[in-house]
This record gives C-alpha cells, sequence and structure tokens, in this order.
C-alpha cells in the first residue's frame, strides 16, 4: 500500500504523528500484500493459461445456469387435449342463470377412443340443460363421446341457476378422459374455475321502528323478493338472537315457521313476509 511506504517512516512520525499512526495500524495489511506479491504474484508467462482458464469457467457457469434455467422452466406437452371451461360472463349474482361452455380439441393428430367429459360442479349449480351440436341433451354429470378424430374439436354448453354465499368462490372442475390410439390406458386431464357469486337474486328488508327501550315490545316484519325471471329453489332463513330478546306472534304470507322460515318456492318477482312481535327484556 502506497500509504503505508509513505507515512511509516521517521519524517512523518515528527512531522504528521497521526499520517505515521494509520500507517503503522495498517501496516499488517501491507505486510501481507507484500508476501503475497513475493511468493504467489504470477509470472507473465502464465497469463495465456490464465486467459482461457477464465473464459473456460465462464462459459461453464453461462451452460450451467442455462440448463438450470431449462429445467425450472420446461413443461413437455404431453396432453393431446386442449381443453378450456369458460363461463358466460364473469360477475353475476347468486340465482341468475350462467352457462359453461366446455371446448375441447385433439391437437396432436392422432384419434381418440372411449372419450368421455365429467363435470363436478357445485352443489348450488342447478343444471337445466346440457346442450352440444345443437342437440340438447339430459342434465347429467357426464357425457360420452366415444372417438375423437384427428384435430376434432367441440364444445358443451351447461346451463343452469348458480346459487351460492356471496363473495364465496365455488370451484368448477371438468375432466376429459380418453384412450389413445396405440394406447390402452386410460388418460384423464382436468381443468377448473372459481365460480363467485357477487350479489344475489333474493333481496331481503327489514321493516321495525328505529329505537326500542327495554323492557318493551316493537312489531317487526321482513320482507323476502325475488328479483329474477325465474322460480327459486325453496329457501329457509333461521333465526339467531340474544337470549335476552324474543320474537313472538309469528305470521308468514307464505311458508311455515317451526324452528326456521321455510319456504317452498319463490315466483318470478314474487315476495314473502314474515311478522311477528319483537320482545327485549
Amino acid at each position: 500500500m502506497k500509504f503505508v511506504s509513505t507515512h511509516l517512516t521517521k519524517h512523518s512520525l515528527h512531522h504528521a504523528p497521526l499520517h505515521w499512526l494509520l500507517a503503522c495500524l495498517l501496516s499488517p495489511i501491507h505486510a501481507g500484500e507484500q508476501y503475497y506479491k513475493r511468493r504467489y504474484h504470477l509470472n507473465f508467462v502464465h497469463a495465456k493459461k490464465l486467459f482461457f482458464l477464465d473464459i473456460f469457467l465462464i462459459l461453464t457457469i453461462i451452460v450451467l445456469g442455462g440448463a438450470l434455467f431449462l429445467w425450472l422452466t420446461f413443461r413437455p406437452d404431453l396432453d393431446q387435449i386442449q381443453l378450456t371451461l369458460t363461463p358466460s360472463h364473469s360477475r353475476f349474482k347468486s340465482g341468475e342463470k350462467i352457462t359453461l361452455t366446455v371446448h375441447f380439441e385433439e391437437k396432436k393428430g392422432k384419434p381418440l377412443h372411449d372419450a368421455r367429459v365429467h363435470w363436478q360442479l357445485p352443489v348450488g349449480f342447478l343444471v337445466e340443460e346440457i346442450r352440444m351440436k345443437e342437440k340438447i341433451l339430459s342434465p347429467t354429470s357426464s357425457l360420452f363421446l366415444d372417438s375423437l378424430g384427428p384435430r376434432e374439436s367441440g364444445d358443451i354448453h351447461v346451463s343452469g341457476h348458480m346459487y351460492g354465499t356471496v363473495a364465496k368462490d365455488e370451484r368448477a372442475i371438468i375432466e376429459f378422459t380418453y384412450t389413445g390410439d396405440q394406447s390402452e390406458k386410460n388418460v384423464t386431464q382436468r381443468t377448473s374455475i372459481l365460480l363467485t357469486p357477487r350479489g344475489s337474486v333474493i333481496e331481503g328488508a327489514w321493516h321495525i321502528e328505529p329505537s326500542l327501550i327495554a323492557p318493551g315490545s316493537i312489531p317487526i316484519s321482513l320482507t323476502i323478493k325475488n328479483t329474477s325471471d325465474t322460480s327459486t329453489p325453496s329457501i329457509s332463513l333461521e333465526s339467531q338472537m340474544p337470549s335476552s330478546v324474543q320474537l313472538t306472534g309469528v305470521t308468514t304470507t307464505l311458508g311455515s315457521v317451526q324452528n326456521f322460515w321455510e319456504i317452498p318456492t319463490l315466483p318470478p318477482q314474487g315476495e314473502a313476509t314474515l311478522s311477528g312481535t319483537l320482545i327485549l327484556g
């Protein structure tokens, strides 16, 4: 180090003691540097060999890095079927009609045998119609296609009303099972989507006075309305109230009340009202 060679002298000790002290502290590093130069510093005769060695190491690192990248990202295209599942609209309300379109296409130019499509839909998805090639099929959870020619494609439309909890994801799964032209082993491909209701066609409204002083009682009513153009399936509403609150004298315009309010069905734009007296102890 040039700083140590310059200031580790008697002149610096008398005229610049701080520089001399710093040079003294750095002297072990300077001594190690000089020792390295004497023992390990390479001669010019080895420079050519070192150049080729460095190039070889750099190329090795590049090859290994590329191989690692391909290993992590390569996905062999083993699927013989292109399979997609698409809803008729991404935003829908619970109770609205929705159509799921299953598209399949053979993409390797080889025939398929014993082809079958099976779907697992959410519990609240009420299938009303299955259509393929303008033919209406009976509602079922599977459809047999028999054989599928090279590059042949098709669409299956599954329509129905989807009932579910608002903002809760429900998964719809499609499985396509087939046997290859030169194989007897069944192959299954799967795809799925999430169905999330963004609201509901069944709307409710409470009718109650804005204030209630305990102890006391007040009339109360709940109105349920079906805003869709189709009848709903059965509706069950359960009451959960604190132990200090009681609902008495319950009457309904539709359905029956035991431990919960059971409505068999609501017609399009139909309403049902539950009335009673709220007692606050």
